[in-house]
Formats: C-alpha cells, structure tokens, sequence
C-alpha cells in the first residue's frame, strides 16, 4: 500500500500542469468613463487569471482553440458601479463563453 501510494505521488510530481495561455487584444466596454479603463482592465486581468487557474479549468481546457473573436455577451452594472467590480463582471462572462464553448456551447 505504502509503495503504491509513493508511486501515485511521482507521477502526480512529474506530470506537468496543463498551460492556458489567453490574449485579449482589445476589449470592448460601451458606456465605462475612459478614466476607468485601466481599474477595470487590472480588475478583469485579476479575476480571469484567478478562475483559469481553478482546478476546473484544468479540465475544461483539454484541447488547443484559437478564437479570432469571443462575444461575452453583456452584464448588468449598477448605477453605483465600481470599475473594479466591473473588470470583475466582465472576467466572469468572458470565462463564462469559454467554458460553454468548450463544453459544445456556442464558440
């Protein structure tokens, strides 16, 4: 038992993570203050590097995919908004789209 156990943990050591590599040209907000932009994008960088780095991502990520375009679709924001929570709300719709795309949603 001992041994087989020792075995499991060398492989887990050596297998290497699997790598998701995003780049986000341009990232399209309508109605958000120019001032805000880089709070926002800070905050949306953040916050998809937080849930791409989750173990559920390990697993939706299995194959390779180029997307020339991704429509996250759109969010509701308060009227007493602040760009960080909105760097936020956009992250999780945009790994919303790539989740349902990889699980034969729409890409």
């Amino acid at each position: 038992m001992r041994r087989a156990r020792r075995a499991a943990n060398i492989r887990q050591m050596t297998q290497t993570s699997p790598r998701v590599e995003l780049v986000v040209d341009d990232l399209v907000l309508i109605g958000c203050s120019a001032s805000e932009r880089y709070a926002i994008g800070d905050a949306f960088s953040s916050e998809l590097e937080r849930m791409l780095s989750g173990a559920d991502s390990r697993q939706t990520f299995q194959h390779s995919a180029e997307l020339p375009a991704l429509d996250a679709g759109s969010i509701a924001v308060s009227s007493q908004r602040r760009p960080g929570s909105i760097g936020a709300q956009v992250a999780q719709a945009v790994y919303g789209s790539l989740t349902a795309g990889s699980k034969g949603g729409k890409r």
